[in-house]
């Protein structure tokens, strides 16, 4: 989700270690995510400044047009609008695989974590007056980037991106670990056919 933004895309493909350590890499994010949520509030400092210090680096521009994009549009790992669409994919994300593999949430529940995942976000560089105000309005939020032709799924993203994620290309990767591909994929493709679902019951 977060990669059917070009801008976010583009960042990835440019600086990302993803092809040359694909473990390393999910293994970094993960120490640096697990100690910025559940952290106590100096271990969440510490690690939101140890992101910020990557993103400060992370701009560039499309080379060429993707969707509602113009080649040579810019973007800034710390743009606003960027933080705001990752976000938004991890918050509603969350969600749906606790949904899918634990159980379901009431109503009140989802927007209690809604309301604490909000705290995330300026720590960040994001801003919360530009997330939709309640859980509920997540899907109405997708919907209004997905007509604006600025959510597309480029071919670089594709080709470079997608067997990394789903560890079908990395040289790199034990044999034992390649088995796990197959479940990846399929559990990758289901939450994504289940966000499509949701987004077409909204209607």
């Amino acid at each position: 989700m977060q990669l059917a933004h070009p801008l976010v895309a583009q960042g990835v493909l440019d600086y990302s270690s993803m092809k040359k350590d694909p473990v390393g890499r999910l293994n970094r994010t993960l120490q640096l995510t697990q100690a910025f949520v559940f952290g106590t509030n100096k271990e969440m400092q510490q690690s939101a400044e140890r992101i910020n210090r990557v993103h400060k680096a992370v701009k560039g521009s499309l080379p060429q047009p993707i969707g509602g994009h113009h080649a040579g549009a810019s973007y800034h790992a710390l743009d606003p609008e960027l933080l705001t669409w990752v976000w938004a994919t991890l918050a509603d994300t969350a969600v749906l695989v606790y949904e899918t593999f634990i159980g379901p949430l009431t109503d009140k529940e989802k927007e209690s974590y809604y309301k604490e995942f909000k705290k995330l976000l300026p720590p960040l560089g994001g801003n919360i007056e530009t997330t939709p105000e309640k859980f509920r309005d997540v899907i109405a939020y997708f919907e209004k980037r997905y007509k604006s032709k600025k959510i597309v799924v480029g071919e670089d993203v594709k080709r470079e991106i997608v067997p990394y994620l789903l560890l079908q290309k990395p040289r790199s990767l034990k044999l034992p670990l390649l088995p796990l591909s197959i479940p990846l994929v399929k559990i990758t493709v289901g939450l994504l056919d289940r966000k499509s679902t949701r987004l077409n019951s909204s209607h």
